[in-house]
């Protein structure tokens, strides 16, 4: 089996796409939470949930990506040459 490797492209594309906004979303809860002093298990519920959220979104799309890579074998075809 091959191991796929991880393009600087693709890290940063997942980066900006999804860390950044799960990132500040959960600023945000942990700020209203705090504001309003609600019981610190809300943070350990929100601060789970982001996590469980963020291991769903990563094997969705390596699960997709597998399965996008098989498809694309047999996609390419030679190039036609012109018959003289």
């Amino acid at each position: 089996t091959t191991v796929p490797r991880l393009r600087i492209d693709q890290l940063m594309s997942f980066c900006w796409k999804i860390l950044l906004p799960l990132a500040i979303l959960q600023m945000v809860a942990n700020a209203f939470i705090v504001v309003y002093d609600a019981s610190y298990w809300w943070l350990a519920g929100t601060s789970s949930a982001g996590a469980a959220l963020l291991v769903a979104i990563i094997i969705r799309r390596a699960l997709s990506r597998s399965t996008q890579a098989a498809t694309l074998v047999g996609a390419y075809r030679q190039a036609q040459v012109p018959v003289q």
